[in-house]
């Protein structure tokens, strides 16, 4: 794996990410095999669905590389690149906000 930070790892962290629309999301990885009997797993499904994401069944072994061997449940998400244009907006509006609050 690149950077931890590149990824969400594990069932409900991935829930979470694809609950928040201000998550940007490049792709979800499931392991291969993964019961779609599971409620959260079934969740997973019809949240990234409905964010038109794309999904990858893959093989435990690559899950297990992409995470560095940490417990991610079978459930990843992999994360767009931070929006260099998105952080200066928000450090304005911050900036802006510091500056009301201090008038």
């Amino acid at each position: 794996m690149k950077n931890n930070e590149d990824f969400i790892i594990g069932r409900h962290p991935v829930v979470a990410a694809l609950r928040n629309p201000n998550q940007d999301i490049n792709k979800v990885f499931l392991q291969s095999g993964i019961s779609k009997d599971d409620e959260t797993v079934r969740t997973i499904l019809t949240l990234a669905k409905g964010r038109h994401l794309v999904i990858s069944n893959v093989p435990k072994s690559k899950l297990d590389l992409m995470s560095d061997h940490q417990n991610h449940q079978g459930v990843m998400l992999q994360l767009q690149p931070l929006n260099m244009q998105r952080l200066m907006i928000y450090l304005k509006m911050l900036k802006n906000m510091m500056n009301r609050h201090f008038l």
